[in-house]
């Protein structure tokens, strides 16, 4: 059986090596970059970590299993019929095909938004917004002003990580060096929207004892290189950082007539996570309940690979089931954490355990152990180019 898997994320690289374990077939694995990111843990680049945790070889990552093929490359069509997949370098005949593509910036529509604020998309994103930050309070003079859009729980994290690297940069260079202004800007009447009560007012206490100044009900309007718009009032700003989360990849949309389209844009699959015959999606794009986070698409892609499986064998096929709710955990400085489940809360150093926990898992569960565990220990350690920082 040949497999094309498309994605080079969570649900991609879980789904082919899952695939591979049970020798369900041949898998081409297709990313149209060569490194795996971390998503989750962009946030703490920001403030000088490592950034080897948050981007990882892929071939590294799939060197035990030589049933799956890597190729970098794009897919540009879908031709059900003839089973073929079209990539800007070439073609992939597949008997299966999963597709794990994520999502993309989403803007809203606000003028100057993508192009005067850095989008936090990529390693290369927030290496930029880390290098300029440290570059502009080294230089000294007057504070500076960065202003994060979007109060969920990536713009929560920006904000604190910034925060805590302007005050190592102080403390490494001294009084030579300029201050910072954070200021967390959301739309709606309070930050980390959907999460528990109790999870927005610990991480506002900390967030305000940090300096974060937040702002509320600011609907954004325009964003130029030195100021943001909001509710008709301009504000002037040196840095814009734009976290307001992700919209359905543009390719689904672009062959909107092969997928059902659900109202969110995202793709309407079956109990087996089809969308069509022989055609799969999972992860971020999947209209799925719990879609959305890389635990859910761990998930997905543990539950395709036993279907695939059983299928081929022609056994019994059970229905998906949504698996349990994923820990909530919010890092706002290296000791100090948030974290959530079913109810219960720990914050502070607990919190910040509870954390790390999380994010071994994460690695753990997509990698042998050896190289999950080196992972997470880069993750942990502080690499910054300052000699000075250091």
């Amino acid at each position: 059986m040949k497999i094309v898997v498309v994605g080079g994320g969570f649900g991609g690289i879980k789904v082919a090596i899952e695939l591979a374990r049970r020798k369900v077939g041949k898998i081409t694995l297709i990313s149209d970059r060569e490194y795996f990111t971390h998503h989750a843990l962009l946030y703490s680049v920001a403030s000088g970590r490592d950034p080897g945790a948050t981007q990882i070889p892929i071939k590294e990552m799939i060197k035990d299993y030589p049933a799956i093929t890597f190729s970098k490359d794009s897919i540009t069509s879908i031709d059900p019929i003839d089973k073929l997949a079209s990539g800007q370098m070439k073609k992939y005949r597949y008997d299966q095909l999963i597709l794990s593509i994520g999502l993309v910036n989403h803007f809203y529509g606000v003028n100057g938004a993508k192009k005067h604020s850095y989008a936090l998309s990529s390693l290369e994103d927030v290496g930029s917004l880390s290098r300029d930050f440290h570059e502009r309070l080294v230089e000294g003079g007057r504070d500076v002003v960065c202003a994060v859009v979007g109060g969920g729980v990536s713009g929560v994290e920006f904000a604190a990580s910034l925060s805590e690297y302007a005050d190592r940069i102080s403390e490494s260079h001294g009084k030579s060096s300029a201050g910072a202004k954070i200021i967390l800007l959301e739309k709606s009447n309070r930050i980390l929207s959907g999460l528990s009560n109790q999870a927005e007012r610990k991480v506002s206490t900390r967030l305000k004892g940090m300096g974060v100044e937040i702002m509320l009900d600011r609907n954004m309007e325009k964003v130029t290189k030195t100021s943001i718009v909001a509710n008709g009032k301009s504000t002037p700003v040196d840095m814009s950082i734009w976290a307001c989360g992700g919209q359905p990849h543009p390719f689904f949309m672009k062959h909107n007539e092969q997928f059902h389209l659900s109202k969110r844009g995202r793709v309407v699959v079956n109990q087996y996570l089809s969308a069509y015959p022989n055609v799969y999606v999972i992860g971020d794009n999947a209209e799925v309940p719990g879609s959305g986070t890389a635990s859910s698409a761990m998930h997905q892609a543990k539950f395709l690979a036993l279907h695939l499986d059983r299928a081929k064998t022609g056994r019994p096929q059970p229905a998906y089931k949504p698996g349990p709710r994923a820990t909530i955990s919010i890092p706002l400085s290296r000791f100090w954490a948030y974290s959530e489940r079913f109810g219960v809360y720990a914050s502070g150093l607990t919190g910040s355990l509870c954390r790390r926990i999380v994010e071994l898992d994460s690695y753990f569960r997509l990698m042998p152990a050896g190289n999950a565990w080196r992972f997470w220990r880069m993750h942990r350690k502080n690499k910054e180019l300052c000699t000075i920082c250091q």
